[in-house]
């Protein structure tokens, strides 16, 4: 009697191994919530912005790869590795490696923002609007922008895509000076 051939793995990871890892991934700290901090990787070839952001945002509230992810089944790869995962939702790939040096409290301090964002958000548009500051505010919404969802993308862009970095004090000193 013959084995049944094993089904391939439908899981979303695949370890890569740091070697084969792009030279073109740009690499954000999060924090997951089972304490390790994890650096996502995306490519701007093969992947959006605010695709890699909503995965970013999606990740902070989950366990990191190494202690089971979305799936619950944590995967059996070296700390050491370089995992790929695929987003369900939109079919994109992203990369995941274990944090090392001063990029694990960065990452603690970008998950903890994105977190307060969060909580901005969930009180509402008016208390989102109330967190503009006056000029770019006023700015915006002369220019027939919303400032609510524009205050939102510029946050998530400085958390995750600046890893953490913003001009926002500078754009709004200037701001303030046309007035």
């Amino acid at each position: 009697m013959s084995r049944k051939p094993k089904p391939p793995s439908r899981s979303p990871l695949r370890p890569l191994g740091t070697h084969q890892t792009p030279a073109s991934v740009a690499y954000t700290p999060i924090q997951q919530t089972c304490g390790c901090v994890v650096n996502w990787g995306w490519e701007s070839t093969s992947c959006d912005s605010r695709t890699f952001m909503v995965w970013c945002r999606a990740m902070s509230g989950a366990p990191c790869p190494w202690h089971g992810a979305e799936s619950g089944q944590p995967v059996d790869v070296p700390t050491t590795a370089v995992i790929n995962m695929r987003d369900p939702t939109s079919g994109r790939g992203f990369y995941a490696r274990i944090t090392t040096g001063g990029d694990i409290e960065l990452g603690r301090r970008l998950t903890a923002v994105l977190h307060e964002l969060a909580e901005l958000v969930e009180a509402g548009p008016e208390a989102v609007r109330a967190a503009v500051p006056a000029p770019l505010r006023r700015w915006l919404e002369d220019n027939g922008y919303d400032p609510v969802e524009a205050w939102v993308d510029q946050r998530m862009t400085d958390i995750i895509l600046s890893r953490g970095q913003t001009n926002i004090d500078a754009i709004v000193v200037g701001l303030a000076n046309l007035d």
